[in-house]
């Protein structure tokens, strides 16, 4: 990608609405492994570029890896936002098994129903799900926050990264990233691959369809890989298939011979 700078990076930090406490706004619209959400009210809305990296997280650890291909933004944009009833302040929680249901952090005040104030917002959209890397859960949040990050803000979603921190730890946690992938900030060149057939010679084990018959008599149908393949019967060579209607022959005339001796 023209402009990629893989000495950039951000966390972006995803929150589930089970685990969302701070109840100012109704949530972004994300998707983890494709895109994160965020509007101009957020700090560090302007600090994500296209071609930086970004690291994707929830409140548990790290999500997954990857480059931001595109940054969309869209002006004049309606949002909510919910306010204290007494204080007017955004700093609410919810509560799922007291009631009332709403509690400010600012004055203490306990309601049901918030203000509403609709306000106008540009709202960005980062794409990234082209090289996306998931990581799983191996890295956990405090682990990023005692080795990766440049600002201290853990209230904050948006944060600058040090990337090479990043390697380091996942290196740590033995996430398979390749280094071109961290030198390139996961571009991906457009090489054309020439089509078209040419012909060789090549070299056959005499004897392989018997020695593989061996093999499976041995082992069983067991790749030496992955292990045993459950539900899985080995192919037939010609031989194996010869043998087979033999035996199909004989079975069929013993069981004729069977019922012509009921018979008499």
């Amino acid at each position: 990608m023209e402009g990629a700078d893989p000495s950039r990076a951000w966390s972006f930090l995803v929150v589930n609405e089970g685990d969302r406490q701070h109840q100012g706004n109704q949530g972004y619209d994300d998707e983890p492994s494709r895109y994160y959400s965020w509007d101009s009210t957020v700090p560090n809305r302007d600090g994500p570029q296209e071609g930086d990296l970004c690291a994707v997280r929830d409140s548990r650890g790290l999500l997954g890896i990857s480059q931001i291909d595109e940054i969309t933004r869209s002006e004049g944009e309606e949002k909510t936002r919910l306010r204290c009833r007494e204080c007017e302040s955004t700093a609410l929680k919810s509560r799922a098994t007291v009631r009332p249901t709403y509690r400010c952090s600012s004055c203490k005040a306990a309601f049901d129903e918030p203000i509403e104030q609709p306000i106008e917002v540009t709202v960005y959209r980062a794409d990234y799900g082209r090289s996306w890397v998931s990581v799983g859960g191996a890295v956990t949040a405090g682990e990023l926050e005692a080795d990766c990050y440049l600002s201290g803000a853990k209230q904050h979603a948006i944060r600058p990264v040090d990337p090479q921190a990043l390697r380091q730890l996942a290196a740590t946690r033995q996430i398979l990233i390749a280094g071109e992938w961290w030198r390139t900030g996961g571009a991906v060149e457009a090489l054309e691959i020439p089509g078209g057939h040419r012909r060789l010679t090549a070299l056959a084990r005499v004897g392989q369809g018997e020695f593989r018959r061996r093999l499976l008599e041995r082992f069983g149908p067991v790749c030496a890989f992955t292990g045993p393949q459950p539900g899985k019967e080995p192919a037939c060579g010609p031989r194996d298939r010869l043998r087979k209607r033999s035996t199909t022959r004989t079975r069929r005339g013993a069981s004729a011979q069977g019922r012509s001796s009921r018979t008499v």
